[in-house]
């Protein structure tokens, strides 16, 4: 897990999400790369996560899970530093699902974007699939790229939900042969767990990577804060010099 840095500007496309808990304002950025590729140009899905980070800095610390640490293969559940993903679909092995570092066919069956890395978190929707992201901590926002999208060809759609109730549907329509897009939410009430599941038997398998999320950390018992530590330190100062004082009133 890494912070987000170095994110450049571009375009972005952003909606408010209309389905979703009552009590809820939330805030979907989006960015779509027709058959963009790697390490070709996909400004619009860095775009919209550069935007996506700036607006969830405010609920707290953003990481990022570019799955570069786990073994690849298909296996369940996946547990990573800031949440343990429940995985259920086909399994069609290395390049297709589970935690992928093999491209299949060029772009067209999910790819890796970490700058330096090989791995990536591969779909297959030729059957049931979700993913369940618990989060180990309570976040605002929460977003990945979604890589060899070929939505153009087969017209599938996934479902992005949280559990606080609110909930976006995805098609990246006319992203041709190994499109690259960026999806992600900001909401201002705090959530758990993030679904991700597509329609059955669409026939396409992709991949997700980079995964963003904002956590706090919680203090630790029993260990000040700094400026709780400037107050102690003080107060020792202080308790010494009236000690000192003492000692020499009583020597005269």
């Amino acid at each position: 897990m890494a912070l987000a840095t170095n994110l450049r500007p571009g375009a972005l496309a952003t909606a408010l999400l209309a389905a979703g808990a009552a009590s809820a304002a939330t805030t979907v950025f989006s960015g779509v790369d027709p058959g963009a590729g790697a390490p070709g140009s996909f400004a619009n899905s860095v775009a919209a996560e550069a935007a996506l980070v700036a607006a969830a800095a405010g609920y707290g610390t953003v990481g990022k899970e570019t799955f570069e640490g786990l073994a690849t293969g298909y296996y369940s559940p996946i547990a990573v530093p800031g949440f343990t993903a429940s995985f259920v679909a086909p399994n069609y092995g290395n390049g297709f699902n589970g935690i992928s570092d093999t491209n299949l066919g060029g772009n067209i069956y999910g790819l890796n974007l970490t700058p330096g890395g090989a791995k990536w978190f591969g779909f297959s929707d030729t059957g049931a699939t979700s993913a369940t992201f618990a989060l180990n901590f309570p976040s605002h926002a929460f977003g990945f790229y979604l890589t060899g999208a070929e939505q153009s060809v087969y017209g599938s759609v996934f479902t992005f939900k949280l559990n606080n109730g609110s909930q976006f549907t995805g098609n990246i329509a006319g992203t041709g042969f190994g499109g690259i897009a960026y999806y992600g939410i900001v909401d201002t009430v705090a959530f758990s767990s993030v679904t991700i599941s597509s329609a059955v038997n669409n026939g396409d398998a992709w991949g997700i990577d980079d995964v963003a999320f904002t956590y706090n950390l919680p203090s630790t018992p029993g260990v000040p804060e700094p400026a709780s530590w400037a107050l102690l330190i003080t107060g020792f100062a202080l308790t010494g010099a009236t000690a000192r004082r003492r000692r020499r009133g009583l020597a005269a």
